[in-house]
């Protein structure tokens, strides 16, 4: 979270190959809507263990099934 507050990225890609990781998302994105900066970072979650329904309860912005589509949205971002 220190990194995310001393540079303010426009987005905030995670991944989790694991369920368990995947829980660790969540905790992220609550720790962004604490420091009151959520609205300011896209999230983009991906990862075998990511499915579309568990995404959208945790709040992410955008998901993709593995790592490679999450560097691939990331790049779109960066060119739009």
């Amino acid at each position: 979270m220190s990194a995310v507050l001393e540079h303010r990225p426009d987005f905030l890609p995670l991944s989790a190959l694991l369920t368990i990781g995947a829980h660790h998302e969540e905790a992220v994105i609550g720790a962004l809507e604490r420091e009151g900066i959520r609205q300011s970072v896209e999230v983009i979650v991906d990862g075998g263990a990511i499915k579309e329904s568990f995404s959208k309860d945790i709040g992410a912005d955008r998901r993709d099934a593995d790592a490679q589509g999450g560097v691939g949205l990331a790049r779109s971002m960066l060119c739009s």
